[in-house]
């Protein structure tokens, strides 16, 4: 039996054509994980393959193929990773000045934290950032590292692009 909240949702939304990919249950979740892992640098094809591999199944079944992937992304809008980018080029123009951690998630304002430290974190293991780590983090008040990007024990207080973009 359905619930009262389903059956009211059903009626606001029947007839309005085909939903967007991400408008159901675990579809955002799935458009998260596809956004991760084309910031770590795989393609689509790549991308594809890994959520064929992982058993996660499109909306109609079947499989998936680069092409719809590469729509999903477009439709969902810049990930977290291209986002940081342009700030970070608005933040400091001059490609290889370190930018805050702080300054670039006060620019990114949308941006959970759990998804601007992963974004960092891929960046890095994508060899296109280097992180610099604050060599006394205990030192710092618990809000203050709060801004930082953590990583087990480590903590990065800045982070600069390898090279132009």
């Amino acid at each position: 039996m359905r619930s009262i909240a389903a059956v009211e949702f059903y009626r606001k939304n029947r007839g309005q054509g085909r939903k967007p990919y991400g408008f159901h249950w675990g579809e955002p979740a799935v458009i998260k994980r596809m956004q991760a892992l084309k910031a770590a640098g795989m393609s689509y094809e790549g991308i594809a393959a890994q959520l064929n591999g992982e058993g996660v199944k499109p909306r109609a079944g079947g499989c998936w193929w680069g092409k719809t992937v590469n729509n999903i992304l477009r439709q969902a809008g810049p990930a977290a990773v291209d986002r940081m980018w342009e700030a970070m080029r608005q933040l400091e123009p001059t490609w290889s000045a370190p930018v805050s951690v702080r300054e670039l998630r006060a620019a990114l304002p949308g941006v959970a934290t759990a998804e601007f430290d992963l974004a960092v974190l891929a960046l890095r293991a994508g060899g296109k950032v280097y992180l610099s780590e604050h060599d006394f983090p205990l030192g710092e008040k618990e809000e203050v590292r709060r801004l930082m990007v953590r990583e087990g024990d480590r903590y990065f207080v800045a982070i600069t692009a390898r090279g132009p973009r």
